[in-house]
C-alpha cells in the first residue's frame, strides 16, 4: 500500500471518529432539548449539557481538519513522488538517447576503421564530420 492510500485510509478512521462524535452530540442535543421541554432538568442543568454538545461538536470539527490537513499533506507528498518519478524517467530517455548516440558513433568509428584499411580519404573524413556531429548531441 503506497503512503497515499495509508494516509486516505487514516483519515477515514479520524473523519468516522468525527462523524461519531457529531452523532453523540446531536443525540445530546436532542435528548437535552426533550428532557428540558419535560422538566426533568433545568434550565442551568440543560445550558452545561449544551456546553457539552458544543464542546463535542467543537472536537469533532478538529478531528475534521485534522483528516483534511492529513490528506492533503499526503497528496502533497504524492506529488512530489510523481514529480521524483518523472524527473527519474527523464534521466533514464536521456541515458537511453546517449546509448542510441554512443552506438552511432561507435558505427562511425567503425566504418571509419574500413574507410583507413582501404585508404578510402573521403570516407575517412565522412566518418570524422558523423562522429563529430553525433558527439554534439550526447548530454
Amino acid at each position: 500500500m503506497n503512503n497515499t492510500v495509508a494516509g486516505l485510509s487514516e483519515s477515514e478512521h479520524v473523519i468516522d471518529t468525527a462523524d461519531i462524535l457529531t452523532d453523540l452530540a446531536d443525540a445530546m442535543q436532542e435528548n437535552t432539548l426533550h428532557a428540558f421541554q419535560q422538566d426533568i432538568i433545568t434550565q442551568q442543568e440543560a445550558d452545561q449539557l449544551n456546553q457539552l454538545t458544543n464542546e463535542m461538536r467543537h472536537e469533532a470539527n478538529l478531528l475534521y481538519n485534522d483528516a483534511a490537513s492529513y490528506i492533503c499533506a499526503e497528496l502533497e507528498m504524492a506529488q512530489i513522488e510523481i514529480i521524483e518519478t518523472i524527473s527519474n524517467a527523464k534521466d533514464a530517455i536521456k541515458d537511453m538517447r546517449n546509448t542510441a548516440i554512443y552506438i552511432k558513433i561507435a558505427t562511425h568509428a567503425i566504418a571509419m576503421l574500413g574507410a583507413i584499411k582501404t585508404a578510402n580519404v573521403s570516407g575517412i573524413v565522412n566518418s570524422v564530420k558523423a562522429i563529430k556531429k553525433e558527439s554534439k548531441n550526447i548530454t
